[in-house]
């Protein structure tokens, strides 16, 4: 089976156009560990040209980083997103989040610098929130969505309380990884497990399959991609063969 199911359109996805805030240079240091309790409109505060406040951090990984990035804003609609060292955007909560008074992701990140970007969705409204960036035991435990850049490296465990996709009778289980991928880029995404055939399908934020690998024989699968447009892509990594679950292997570089 060459494709895993079939994903959900990504209602609403925010432009990957979207920038740092050019003129301010305003930003925090912050750790793995770290709680930060302040307020939209603080001194350190950013005001976009939108009327719309945002906060930054610095947060500096030398070693992969599996991590949950929370933040609470009672009465307010946050959402949080993370840029890479080149000041794209890989991460963006308000993807499948509707900005709340809580906002989270949960994220691999290979090795850099990054900065986090908290965000307030209204214009003109200031108040306390609570940022938090902690250690992820488990990221890819259940049917949750794990955000991932290229050069991760991860040992998961596909079991039947993951996701499911049913399919022509059948029922395969798998994890939901969520990657920007930009115009003109080549990435490659490997799957190992000895304990099935492991079997991966990329889709982009509209739901379409845009490539898809299968070994129903081996213990390795690899997934290369070419980016026509900078998106938002799901990647559904799982198995072959029906009802199977064991350890694999992700490498994305």
């Amino acid at each position: 089976m060459a494709v895993l199911g079939t994903a959900a359109v990504i209602a609403g996805c925010p432009s990957l156009a979207s920038t740092l805030n050019q003129g301010c240079t305003n930003a925090t240091t912050i750790s793995v560990g770290d709680t930060v309790r302040t307020s939209f409109g603080s001194a350190n505060s950013c005001q976009e040209p939108d009327g719309t406040w945002v906060d930054f951090y610095n947060l500096s990984l030398t070693a992969q980083g599996n991590l949950v990035i929370a933040v609470s804003a009672p009465g307010l609609r946050s959402y949080v997103q993370v840029y890479d060292p080149n000041r794209t955007p890989v991460v963006s909560s308000d993807v499948f989040q509707t900005p709340d008074s809580t906002a989270s992701v949960r994220v691999m990140l290979a090795p850099a610098n990054y900065q986090i970007a908290v965000r307030d969705s209204l214009a003109g409204t200031q108040g306390p929130y609570r940022l938090s960036v902690t250690t992820d035991a488990a990221p890819a435990a259940g049917c949750g969505i794990i955000w991932i850049t290229t050069g991760i490296n991860t040992t998961q465990r596909l079991t039947n309380s993951d996701c499911v996709a049913s399919s022509g009778g059948t029922t395969h289980y798998y994890h939901h990884y969520e990657m920007v991928i930009l115009f003109g880029v080549s990435n490659t995404f490997t799957d190992t497990s000895n304990a099935y055939s492991p079997s991966m399908t990329l889709f982009s934020s509209g739901g379409s399959s845009v490539n898809s690998t299968l070994d129903s024989t081996g213990t390795v699968a690899t997934l290369a991609t070419f980016a026509q447009s900078q998106d938002y892509y799901q990647l559904w990594v799982g198995s072959t063969t029906a009802l199977q679950t064991g350890t694999y292997k992700l490498y994305v570089k």
